[in-house]
């Protein structure tokens, strides 16, 4: 390999890095090319680092969670933060008929 060829794979990793960063940063954060083209490398490196502690600290708990409800012990931090409201489910099923103009029929059994 002859160094134009090595010169043209190292532009080709950049760009792809590039690529990558503001992609992750992007997705993450919400925030436009031109800010994370601002950034620096030691902030990005550590936002990178960041995001790999966070993500990997949420994939443990997920899978205390999991051993934990298969052992009937359900965590706390899995409540549900809004209680569930009682709806009548026939009356939204008939207002739903009504709305979409269809014949109502009850059928018991």
């Amino acid at each position: 390999m002859n160094l134009k060829e090595v010169f043209k794979q190292f532009i080709e990793s950049e760009k792809k890095f590039n690529f990558f960063v503001v992609d992750l940063l992007a997705s993450e954060y919400g925030w436009p090319i031109e800010y994370i083209e601002n950034l620096t490398l030691p902030e990005i490196a550590g936002l990178i680092i960041a995001i790999r502690e966070r993500k990997d600290l949420r994939d443990m708990l997920d899978q205390i969670n999991v051993a934990k409800g298969f052992s009937g012990q359900i965590s706390s931090n899995l409540k549900p933060k809004v209680e569930q409201s009682k709806e009548d489910e026939r009356k939204n099923l008939e207002t739903l008929a009504k709305m979409l103009k269809l014949k109502v029929r009850r059928i018991d059994g």
